[in-house]
């Protein structure tokens, strides 16, 4: 995710448009083309951050906009995992403070005392743990720019492009206070995997339809009084999937922009050519929904168990619930609540069926606001005997 000084962005009045770059570029291809082979060359030679730090502060003092090329670095380091290398510095600190108060006084360097040095002392250490390299810097390996590179997800120069494109807009939308997408005639499967997506991501949001539109509300980080971090993650992690979607879309966003947290607007749409990796397909199931797909059928309450199944609540308002019970005849639904405040939980609740159980969990909670009645509270996982035991009591 790009950081607030890495984010580019033009402003006009109350608008603001995402500083983007043109994906076929010649310079901008060169530059993008010498930071992957950077990474490749990081990667095999197993760098630390550090070193990675000084070779692309080295890239960007070679023209072209030093803000742009830390940002495409930031891509690529969010594709990298770094690791101490199985080395636990905490430990091998102790080790070495509690040998070195052994041994007493230890020369620093080698001289006629006849003394060890620390030299000698961390050599020794080094081969009693079979440690290559420099057991002064494995020391300290835990700070971040110890870490060293152990993997990456390669990339080719011109999709790093566009992913710095798609990043723009994440890095924007953690300013977000609310978020509106509307889709002209989407594909059914497409707006399954949508309506998946935002479950998946615990997104608080609403759906509206009419015959050629489908219009999704969702609302922001900034409409929260806490938990903004984790959810502004969220929301923009769930972006990407907008441009994959072959329906025409457009998305509208308020945002709090800069110190003052003036409000902006943002406008983004399927003709502005953005280009994303991220696949529809794919199991995008919360924790929660895979601990009671899995344990509710041990019941053997002859309740059936499937996807949910879509519901028009009138006023061209729908809901799409987790599950669905059919039994004899008789139907149910569950609808599991990600991030919740009390007014958002009363909106759901206004113009929901009877036959519908809405679960929240408490560890989710935006606010401090009390449960409203007639909601399933959950901790770790939903129990499937109380959902059986509402099922049974509001089932038509």
């Amino acid at each position: 995710m790009l950081t607030g000084d890495l984010v580019r962005v033009r402003i006009e009045q109350q608008r603001l448009r995402p500083s983007w770059v043109d994906r076929d570029d010649s310079k901008l291809l060169e530059r993008a083309e010498e930071l992957v082979a950077l990474f490749r060359q990081a990667l095999a030679e197993e760098w630390n951050r550090g070193r990675i730090d000084e070779a692309v502060k080295a890239v960007a003092g070679t023209g072209i906009d030093h803000k742009l090329t830390r940002g495409l670095a930031k891509v690529l380091t969010d594709r990298g995992e770094f690791d101490t290398r199985g080395v636990d510095p905490a430990e091998l600190r102790r080790e070495v403070f509690r040998r070195a108060a052994e041994a007493g006084p230890l020369s620093r360097t080698a001289g006629a005392t006849g003394r060890r040095t620390a030299a000698d002392l961390l050599r020794e250490i080094a081969t009693e743990r079979a440690l290559a390299g420099d057991l002064s810097r494995a020391l300290y390996s835990d700070l971040q720019e110890e870490q060293v590179l152990v993997a990456w997800e390669d990339i080719e120069p011109r999709d790093l492009l566009d992913r710095y494109n798609v990043a723009l807009v994440q890095a924007a939308l953690l300013k977000a206070e609310t978020m509106t997408i509307r889709l002209s005639s989407p594909a059914p499967k497409e707006l399954r995997a949508l309506i998946t997506r935002l479950k998946f991501h615990q997104l608080m949001y609403r759906i509206e339809r009419d015959e050629t539109a489908t219009a999704i509300s969702i609302d922001g980080p900034e409409s929260l009084l806490k938990s903004t971090t984790r959810y502004g993650l969220q929301l923009a992690v769930f972006f990407p999937i907008l441009p994959r979607l072959t329906c025409a879309w457009s998305l509208q966003a308020l945002l709090r922009w800069g110190r003052r947290r003036l409000r902006k607007t943002m406008r983004i749409t399927s003709e502005m050519g953005l280009v994303s990796t991220n696949e529809i397909k794919g199991k995008w199931k919360s924790q929660a929904e895979e601990w009671f797909e899995d344990r509710f059928p041990a019941l053997e309450s002859g309740w059936t168990l499937g996807p949910g199944q879509p519901i028009d609540l009138g006023k061209q308002d729908i809901i799409v619930p987790d599950f669905t019970f059919e039994k004899r005849g008789r139907v149910a639904h569950l609808d599991i609540v990600g991030f919740w405040r009390k007014p958002y939980l009363q909106r759901r609740l206004a113009n929901l069926p009877d036959n519908v159980i809405l679960a929240v969990s408490k560890k989710l909670v935006a606010d401090k606001t009390a449960v409203p009645k007639g909601v399933l509270v959950f901790g770790e996982a939903i129990s499937p005997k109380d959902v059986l035991e509402r099922i049974e009591r509001v089932a038509r």
